[in-house]
């Protein structure tokens, strides 16, 4: 059975381990912590995705991966890849 689960997003690159198979519904600014959420089926078998995140103008690395989303954290904006495969793949 899939729920929705949340994780912080180390800034300005680390790892997120969550359930393979994971879709990530948001990615938001909560308690000043950039967090995403994600749908997750609990009984999967963890899997770890290496983040980075970019600012608005800045160069991106040719092998930061899929786009998960946006935030802001004013003044600035920042864009978060998955350099280990989208969490959004199933």
């Amino acid at each position: 059975m899939k729920t929705i689960w949340k994780f912080p997003v180390p800034f300005p690159h680390g790892d997120i381990i969550m359930p393979k198979g994971a879709n990530v519904l948001a990615l938001q600014i909560q308690h000043g912590i950039p967090t995403l959420w994600a749908e997750v089926d609990p009984d999967n078998p963890n899997e770890t995705h290496h983040l980075a995140i970019y600012g608005t103008g800045h160069p991106i690395d040719p092998g930061a991966g899929s786009y998960i989303g946006t935030f802001q954290s004013p003044p600035f904006v920042w864009h978060v890849y998955d350099a280990s495969g989208s969490p959004k793949e199933t």
